[in-house]
């Protein structure tokens, strides 16, 4: 019994498969799309494709099974349950390869998921400024060009995203799908896709909970996994890369008064930062909120949004990199201006009066941080003393809160 390997080529619902002389799909975790390129027996069918516009929808369609010779006697149609389908592909360029006795023509193009990204979507600005969810911006990104959001799809389960914590200028959506990603889990984490179009995000698993491999080996007797010292001693010397010292906290307040009113909420923003011995910021620290004295009937603290009546007068956050968003300070000079913390990276600098955010003075990362300072490196204000307002991510090791004061608690 012999294997039989086919394909499948579909345009438009067409079969084209006498038309294909070879083809190579590729994918990677990387890669948010599969790419398809495959080169052409007729070249009048080549001279029909029309390469000069940007494809409204993906047209060509490629299945491929693998069955028994001898339960199949010839290929029947991509209805028949052996055909497995590898994805719908866009037609973007053509391909030439230059041999010494022929030149193949072939085409290039993308998984219908490409429309995240360039040419196809149009590039997003916004401040996500309520409360939502990662699930719910996944899937508001996904959906707004047309294809569908499938939470089984995710490695990374749903959690709380804050207001003014997420910010995209001026990039597509596959761009802000991956800051998000990566603000979240860091490199750890990767946007990609299946075979059948669906967004997939995954996230590498370090701590795997099963082995890879069981030894069975009977000339191995035993196994130790205990450090074995040897006879001479311990010769090694341990020097601590850090100070000993405790860790450090800072707290700011964006004011120090609260109004208290007899009939309207007052909100008070404040944060804090962890350092280590060594002055260095530090992330997945918990802070725990309270006040002192402790039985406060109407001060509460906003996050983590409990759903539950009354106010929270204790809370814990984890220490993270949070996003600064629009933050309005007074430029130092032409081409420089100092921020309330210390940033990681900016996201833009806009007039105080371009509300439209029309003009980013720090567009495609021309700017240099030092400490709380920021540099413009390819434009300059309209003044010296200029008032902007910035969006950036401070530094690690940071959390924030809102102290809310409720007459009516």
């Amino acid at each position: 019994m012999s294997d039989q390997y086919g394909f499948l080529f579909l345009l438009d619902g067409v079969d084209i498969t006498d038309k294909v002389k070879s083809f190579t799909i590729e994918s990677s975790l990387e890669s948010y799309c599969r790419e398809l390129t495959f080169d052409l027996w007729d070249e009048d069918f080549y001279d029909t494709l029309d390469f000069s516009i940007i494809p409204e929808s993906a047209r060509i369609e490629v299945f491929t099974r693998i069955v028994s010779m001898d339960e199949y006697d010839e290929y029947e149609n991509e209805n028949d349950l052996a055909w497995k389908s590898q994805g719908k592909f866009f037609i973007e360029r053509p391909t030439f390869e230059v041999g010494l006795n022929e030149t193949t023509t072939g085409v290039w193009g993308r998984q219908e998921t490409a429309i995240l990204g360039e040419p196809f979507a149009q590039k997003v600005t916004k401040l996500w400024d309520a409360d939502t969810s990662f699930y719910a911006i996944c899937q508001e990104i996904i959906e707004s060009v047309g294809l569908t959001w499938d939470a089984d799809k995710c490695d990374i389960q749903d959690f709380t995203i804050y207001a003014d914590n997420f910010e995209s200028d001026n990039q597509y959506p596959i761009e802000t799908l991956q800051s998000l990603v990566e603000l979240i889990v860091g490199a750890e984490g990767f946007v990609t896709s299946d075979r059948l179009g669906n967004i997939c995000i995954k996230r590498l698993v370090r701590t795997p909970e099963t082995s890879s491999f069981n030894l069975t080996d009977l000339i191995i007797q035993s196994i130790n996994e205990e450090p074995e010292w040897p006879e001479f001693g311990n010769r090694i010397k341990i020097i601590p890369v850090e100070s000993v010292s405790q860790n450090s906290i800072t707290m700011g307040m964006s004011s120090e008064c609260i109004g208290m009113s007899l009939i309207n909420r007052s909100y008070v923003d404040v944060w804090a930062q962890v350092k280590d011995g060594e002055g260095t910021p530090i992330n997945d620290q918990v802070v725990v909120w309270s006040f002192y004295p402790a039985d406060q009937t109407k001060l509460g603290f906003i996050y983590p949004i409990s759903g539950l009546p009354g106010l929270q007068t204790t809370v814990s956050q984890n220490t993270s990199i949070i996003l600064i968003s629009k933050e309005m300070v007074r430029a130092d000079s032409l081409v420089s201006l100092t921020t309330k913390f210390e940033a990681s990276s900016v996201i833009g600098i806009w007039a105080y009066a371009d509300s439209a955010r029309l003009i980013n003075f720090a567009a495609d990362d021309n700017y240099v941080i030092d400490g709380n300072k920021v540099y413009l490196t390819n434009s300059q204000f309209n003044f010296c003393d200029q008032m902007v307002f910035i969006s950036y991510y401070a530094s690690s090791g940071m959390v924030m809160n809102t102290v809310v004061y409720d007459p009516s608690a």
